[in-house]
């Protein structure tokens, strides 16, 4: 795609490339849908290595990319992947590791993940939560042992907002909130030394 981009600019700034253009359909023009945070998720198990690779690059920076790892055990956390590329095990004379499991490269560069369709995506740069970037190694360094793996959405996690909206307030505190000012009118005269604005 770059390089037919670059031979074809040459043609766009000396106007050589007039003939050769065509006005857009309107009526066949398609809108993009609006990205969000939820779909920055990567769902491995429906995913391919490479569908998920192109995720990563495709929403670098905002809303980026996230996954669910277990770590030792425990309940799965986000975890952000900031930069992957599509593994080749067999090239590498590397094995991939068994089942959903997190294994390091053997040239400790990456962090190998097997996809839902048997394909592998290689991690080499990764967030935690509340924590810096890190890379493949570094990451694994501090498992300290403990076994890494990726894990599958809760089942209702398509239906449920990744962020909840807050509870509306009690009916009482809401009428009370919504309702207007009203004017009060004094009917009775103020009683004797009273000044309006006066300090007492």
């Amino acid at each position: 795609g770059t390089e037919l981009l670059l031979d074809a600019l040459p043609s766009v700034w000396d106007g050589s490339c007039a003939g050769q253009l065509a006005p857009q359909e309107d009526a066949r023009a398609t809108k993009a849908a609006k990205l969000s945070t939820a779909d920055a998720e990567l769902r491995l198990e429906q995913l391919s290595a490479s569908e998920a690779h192109n995720k990563v690059r495709a929403f670098a920076g905002w809303p980026g990319t996230w996954t669910r790892l277990s770590i030792g055990g425990a309940e799965p956390i986000r975890v952000k992947l900031l930069q992957t590329r599509l593994g080749l095990p067999e090239a590498a004379g590397d094995p991939p590791p068994a089942g959903r499991q997190v294994a390091l490269a053997a040239g400790g560069g990456a962090l190998h993940l097997v996809c839902g369709d048997g394909s592998l995506l290689e991690v080499l740069r990764l967030t935690l939560p509340g924590k810096k970037p890190v890379d493949a190694r570094a990451f694994w360094n501090g498992l300290n042992g403990r076994r890494a793996e990726w894990a599958s959405a809760p089942p209702d996690a398509a239906a449920a907002p990744e962020h909840a909206a807050a509870s509306a307030p009690p009916e009482p505190l809401a009428a009370a909130v919504g309702a207007k000012r009203q004017r009060v009118e004094v009917t009775e005269p103020p009683p004797p030394g009273f000044t309006w604005g006066g300090k007492y």
